[in-house]
């Protein structure tokens, strides 16, 4: 999520699916089992391709963090983020202000911390809630979406579908709406988008225009 593209073929897919999924070494045994390939040569191939991905900052390892700069934005975002939500809630009494301040603070953090770091502390803020206490009107989805719609044509900043998805996100999630936050691409041109799912619908953006993006990755 830093304007990086990195492509690979449909065989490196299907290698660094298996090392996600069972980890390097057994990936590595496995390959050489489907693929005919010596032990060695198989092992050296598969830490080959884990660095080159780690190098390009594609994939690392859960929890590690390569440089201090690193850890100092991880352990600021882990303390600013929330503390800025939690603020909006205690100032902003009604859903339009609350929108405004969400809107406000996502622009923030995005810009400060990139879009992975801001995604990561705003879904553990606004942890999933618990199927069996949704609410029964789901009109207010449309009330939500509305809001946030209205106050980014409105808002001082130039706000785009990134921050209107992290806003529609956590007004769903802390009206007590399950929603997933959704992040799509196309691929001739290559462009992104977001955009909120909850209760089978799409807020904060119009689903014809969402239609042509394929989601690569789903929080939620």
């Amino acid at each position: 999520m830093g304007a990086n593209v990195f492509a690979i073929d449909p065989a490196s897919t299907e290698l660094l699916r298996l090392i996600l999924r069972v980890g390097p070494e057994q990936s590595a045994a496995q390959w050489m089992e489907q693929h005919g390939v010596e032990r060695a040569q198989a092992y050296a191939d598969v830490e080959a391709f884990v660095k080159h991905l780690q190098k390009q900052k594609i994939i690392q390892r859960e929890g590690s963090i390569n440089s201090p700069t690193e850890f100092i934005k991880a352990v600021t975002a882990r303390v600013c983020i929330p503390a800025a939500l939690h603020t909006v809630h205690l100032l902003a009494k009604d859903l339009r202000r609350k929108s405004w301040g969400l809107l406000l603070v996502a622009k923030w953090a995005v810009t400060q911390f990139g879009m992975a770091l801001a995604v990561r502390r705003w879904t553990h803020f606004y942890s999933q809630p618990d199927v069996s206490e949704q609410h029964q009107d789901l009109e207010m989805l449309n009330v939500i979406d509305a809001a946030v719609r209205e106050t980014t044509s409105r808002h001082f900043l130039n706000a785009q579908c990134k921050e209107r998805g992290l806003t529609c996100l956590a007004l769903c999630r802390h009206m007590g709406f399950p929603a997933e936050l959704v992040i799509g691409m196309t691929f001739a041109p290559l462009e992104g988008h977001v955009w909120v799912e909850s209760a089978g619908r799409i807020l904060s953006d119009d689903p014809e225009h969402c239609q042509p993006y394929e989601p690569v990755a789903r929080y939620g």
